[in-house]
């Protein structure tokens, strides 16, 4: 089985093949509500923020989303950028 063969479990997020290499999605990706709304969005898109903080279990914490859930125990409003910058 892949996942085990690479010691991945599903909770940790989603799987991504891309040319020979692995890529695990930040663990909140399906939950989080800036992805849901935003994810379609030009300019999120053109601003690479998915590709920065959402495609990468490593690189998402650097998310400011995801490091006020940690805090809190509450997800943050949807219009909260991973930079921290509300988008109206």
């Amino acid at each position: 089985n892949f996942l085990n063969r690479y010691n991945c479990h599903k909770h940790i997020g989603v799987i991504k093949l891309n040319k020979m290499s692995l890529s695990i999605n930040c663990e909140m990706l399906e939950k989080c509500d800036f992805f849901k709304h935003y994810k379609t969005n030009a300019e999120v898109v053109k601003l690479g923020w998915i590709r920065m903080y959402c495609e990468s279990h490593e690189k998402s914490e650097n998310c400011k989303r995801k490091q006020i859930l940690k805090e809190t125990g509450e997800n943050p409003k949807e219009n909260l950028s991973p930079t921290g910058q509300l988008l109206l």
